[in-house]
């Protein structure tokens, strides 16, 4: 038999564990659904608007040589977006248009660019054209559908200006190019030699050609376009966007679940203890007769009595083995299945350690912890014959070898298990050891010793006598 490490946290202890923490964690998730859902109710509505605007890729505002302005990637495009310039002549195009648009400054950009969103769609098999989509959320219909305008407005007005640059500066590399010309052309017509004059025939020839790129870059310049261009532009929306009352609650409800269940996993994976009779029953693998914790007086006893020896004579004689995993013997529990016994009118012997009591009706042997195992072996045969019933309560079964010395001899063993106390690893092993040394095992729920306490002091207190 392989030891069972204190770690030990198996797939059963698992889903009893989930199985018990969503009777918590689902009332306090909806709980958390029903202030989310009632919060979001209160929130102030937000629109958003959106236009599209397509990236050629290839082409543009000229041909060949004289076509110099390159295409931008999507996230040069989107920086462009959200760029404090774009946003100032955004601000600027609205106020022109006559739409208020208050006090312009740091934070006001600040948040304009936290309202705006722009998803690209990008054409990775042709590389053609790009489509960005560019929406803006505000509590004002109207102004959102301007404000996505305006700035889808700007962003063509800056890129078409980017390919005026870029031909502006293509001419002024062409003149410069034809100033140089003219002069070495003006040099080469002072010689009179036969090389220079084909070179100076050459340096016409190229001067002509320049000139009218020159021409066609000139022409070109006041009908400069960039790549973008607006193929959708913004309506007014009709419905807000957020917020959104179910959507957000139903996220509540699932993150608190999610939450409390992991929060309780986390609990019971470092709190060991189990935590009630279905537990004992699964860890031990032993049926569980009784519950002594759960049930008051005599009722526990009664229970346990009449599924011990269920369908067997009443005639025959008996023993009955009681051990726990850890700590004290379980002599309450042995009291009281003696004494419920003893009310039937049989004779019944309870083996126990030092200083145990019992009732009237039946015989109590003291055992002293040395030497009781011994003293019971020798015993119990003229034990069982003198007596119906002979009850033993032994030391614990992880403790002492006496409970698996004496477990064999008798016709039925019991584990007795305190809730909220004894461990998961410990039943476990209790209950493999005294299972293979048994003829037979059961597991019983012992009361925990705070409540026997208190149960005492209750039963005190209603024998006082009252003034």
């Amino acid at each position: 038999m392989s030891p069972i490490t204190q770690g030990d946290y198996t797939l059963d202890d698992l889903l009893r564990s989930l199985g018990r923490g969503l009777v918590y964690a689902l009332p306090a998730a909806c709980l958390a659904a029903l202030a989310t859902y009632l919060i979001a109710l209160g929130l102030e509505p937000r629109f958003e608007a959106g236009t599209t605007v397509i990236a050629v890729q290839e082409g543009g505002s000229g041909r060949g040589a004289l076509n110099p302005t390159p295409p931008l990637s999507a996230d040069a495009y989107k920086a462009v977006v959200e760029s404090d310039a774009l946003l100032l002549s955004t601000f600027g195009r609205l106020e022109t248009s006559g739409i208020d648009v208050g006090v312009v400054n740091q934070s006001r950009l600040e948040a304009a660019r936290d309202a705006i969103n722009v998803r690209v769609t990008e054409d990775t098999r042709f590389r053609l054209a790009n489509l960005f989509d560019i929406f803006y959320q505000s509590p004002d219909p109207v102004f959102a559908a301007a404000f996505a305008n305006s700035l889808s407005e700007e962003l063509v007005a800056w890129d078409a200006s980017r390919a005026r640059e870029d031909i502006d500066r293509t001419v002024r590399t062409l003149e410069n190019q034809l100033d140089a010309l003219d002069e070495e052309i003006a040099s080469l017509r002072l010689m009179s030699d036969l090389s220079s004059q084909e070179e100076l025939e050459s340096r016409l020839v190229l001067r002509v050609q320049q000139q009218q790129e020159l021409s066609y870059a000139r022409a070109l310049r006041s009908s400069a376009s960039g790549l973008l261009s607006v193929i959708q532009p913004a309506a007014v929306p009709t419905s807000p966007v957020a917020p959104r009352p179910l959507r957000y609650a139903a996220l509540a409800f699932l993150s608190v679940t999610v939450l409390g269940l992991a929060g309780w996993l986390v609990f019971n994976a470092l709190d060991p203890r189990v935590r009630g009779a279905s537990d004992v029953a699964a860890v031990s693998g032993l049926p569980v007769l009784a519950d002594f914790g759960a049930a008051r007086g005599p009722g526990a006893a009664e229970l346990l009595r009449t599924q011990l020896f269920l369908g067997e004579p009443v005639s025959s004689s008996r023993s009955i083995l009681l051990s726990s995993p850890a700590g004290d013997p379980p002599v309450s529990v042995a009291t009281a299945l003696a004494k419920s016994y003893a009310d039937l009118g049989q004779r019944v012997l309870l083996a126990a350690p030092l200083g145990s009591k019992s009732g009237a009706a039946l015989t109590l042997i003291e055992l002293n912890s040395a030497g009781a195992a011994k003293m019971v072996m020798d015993e119990l045969a003229s034990w069982t014959e003198a007596y119906d019933l002979v009850l033993i309560a032994a030391p614990a079964v992880l403790e002492s070898a006496d409970a698996l010395t004496l477990a064999p001899l008798c016709d039925v063993s019991l584990l007795t298990v305190e809730i909220g106390s004894t461990g998961r690893n410990d039943i476990r092993r209790a209950a493999e050891w005294l299972s293979a040394a048994s003829k037979r095992s059961c597991a019983v729920i012992q009361p925990r010793k705070d409540a026997a306490k208190t149960e005492q002091k209750r039963k005190s207190a209603a024998l006082r006598p009252t003034s």
